[in-house]
């Protein structure tokens, strides 16, 4: 398989089939128990970072879209923003040289935020990150101290809202968006997000806020709708086909 593109391909992967007693859960709780969705979401994201068989299914299963996005920043990204990125991701190398291994390959991701998420998931946090070399204590956003599990936040965090903005956008009130754009936005997020989470204790993230919103719930269900909205559009595309009357 060449990728996850919606649930189906990931219960493909997991080794379970969707089966309809699943799909029967899942519209039942959309429907009329909706906060039973974000256990679903949990279940899905525990089942990846939790069972190591599977989670290195997953990691053989993306390598290629993570290698060839990460192969992307020279290209793709405007020269400014490598820039500031690359004083970003060189402070993160002082402080922790093993988390700046593990987050490096999404430089291109973040370098593609729009401008107001690029300034505040990078440029503003450069100084904070030069704070703390020189011994200071900082606070910006989620980050009080630039351990392993705040930086993997921070950078996951930020892919999210590449994400959502995928997520939100429809035709009505956004303009319109390439499936490619869309499958890109979402592959960068859960493979980013997969990833970091699996290195650290998945649990201990339950302790991490933003206002009142908790990251890792936040979190978990963003990476079940990118897989759930490819998903329910598939379907519905496939139904339309069926139904669609049959040449001669």
């Amino acid at each position: 398989m060449a990728g996850i593109t919606d649930l189906s391909d990931f219960f493909a992967l997991k080794g379970e089939p969707l089966t309809s007693t699943y799909k029967m859960r899942l519209t039942l709780n959309m429907l009329i128990f909706p906060k039973k969705v974000d256990d679903m979401a949990k279940e899905l994201v525990d089942s990846v970072v939790k069972d190591e068989a599977f989670y290195q299914r997953f990691v053989a299963a993306t390598e290629e879209q993570v290698k060839q996005d990460a192969a992307q920043f020279e290209q793709v990204v405007p020269e400014p923003r490598k820039i500031l990125l690359k004083r970003f991701y060189q402070g993160f190398k002082t402080l922790n040289p093993e988390a700046y291994q593990q987050i490096k390959p999404y430089r291109t991701a973040l370098g593609c935020l729009d401008d107001t998420c690029f300034k505040v998931f990078v440029t503003d946090f450069i100084p904070v990150i030069k704070a703390k070399i020189k011994g200071g204590n900082t606070v910006l956003n989620l980050t009080r101290h630039l351990e392993t599990d705040n930086i993997y936040c921070h950078i996951v965090r930020g892919l999210s809202v590449g994400a959502l903005s995928m997520l939100q956008c429809n035709e009505f009130n956004h303009s319109p968006i390439t499936p490619q754009l869309e499958q890109l936005w979402f592959d960068r997020y859960r493979n980013c997000y997969v990833r970091l989470l699996h290195q650290v204790d998945p649990d201990r993230w339950y302790q991490f806020d933003f206002g009142k919103i908790n990251l890792r719930r936040y979190f978990d269900q963003t990476f079940f709708n990118t897989l759930l909205k490819p998903y329910l559009r598939n379907k519905k595309s496939k139904s339309k086909d069926q139904g669609a009357p049959q040449r001669a």
